[in-house]
């Protein structure tokens, strides 16, 4: 099953796998979780805070995530790059001029890479890190940061949801007025010009996906900690403090 990356697929379901990925990475976090060492009667979570944001493209997914990762100092994952990185092109709808990408190669990819930058950063160290020592004392230092070591992580895609929920703490979905996503969509596949048959499927499918709140539904489907945030009617700075709100030691 595939996926188009660039922009969200709704009415081909065909292209859209419904399975959630539970791969090694998932796993071993969830073992991880369970077998969490106490410390001063706190739990300690050998594991990192991943932090999924997810949304209809156009919606505000990206300026959430710089100024998140801003606010709490966790490194910013972005899903065009992993792509790249990992050559996870399958290949290319002519008919939307859009690339192909698999969902569950994106979900493998996303794992691996914070997984294996998580072990990288806490090699440095040879006492026990957790995500969270002091919340209130983090909390007043807007830095989720342990002994200088990044502990979190930031998923910008649209394909974000498609992570298990057994890695992923916290899922945020970005929506916005049908009418400003609309003129954002033009600006983006058509610029000053008149939409070619192309652009115009994909923001006549961008829409549908907004108003059936698919990304949102799919979240939910596979089990995700969902927070819905309207980046249309308040600052990025305001909706990054509702999302400190939902981070808990406990998620």
């Amino acid at each position: 099953m595939v996926l188009l990356y660039c922009w969200q697929l709704t009415l081909h379901k065909s292209f859209i796998s419904r399975g959630s990925f539970y791969g090694l990475g998932g796993i071993l976090v969830k073992y991880a979780q369970i077998k969490g060492k106490l410390k001063n009667g706190q739990k300690l979570i050998q594991t990192p805070y991943v932090i999924a944001i997810t949304g209809t493209p156009c919606t505000g997914k990206s300026t959430l995530a710089a100024e998140l990762a801003k606010q709490t100092g966790f490194k910013l994952v972005d899903g065009n790059q992993i792509i790249k990185r990992y050559g996870l092109t399958e290949g290319y709808d002519a008919k939307r001029k859009a690339k192909i990408v698999d969902d569950k190669r994106f979900s493998k990819a996303v794992v691996d890479f914070i997984m294996a930058d998580f072990k990288k950063g806490n090699a440095k160290s040879n006492s026990s890190i957790g995500i969270y020592e002091n919340k209130s004392k983090q909390l007043q230092n807007s830095k989720f940061k342990v002994s200088g070591h990044v502990k979190g992580y930031i998923v910008d895609s649209h394909m974000s949801h498609f992570l298990s929920s057994n890695f992923v703490n916290l899922c945020l979905v970005t929506k916005i007025s049908i009418k400003k996503l609309f003129k954002r969509l033009t600006s983006r596949y058509a610029g000053k010009n008149k939409p070619d048959k192309a652009s115009e499927l994909k923001i006549r499918e961008n829409l549908d996906s907004e108003i059936l709140d698919i990304c949102y539904t799919e979240a939910l489907e596979r089990g995700h900690n969902v927070h819905v945030l309207d980046t249309g009617l308040k600052r990025p700075k305001t909706l990054v403090s509702e999302v400190l709100n939902h981070i808990k030691p406990t998620d």
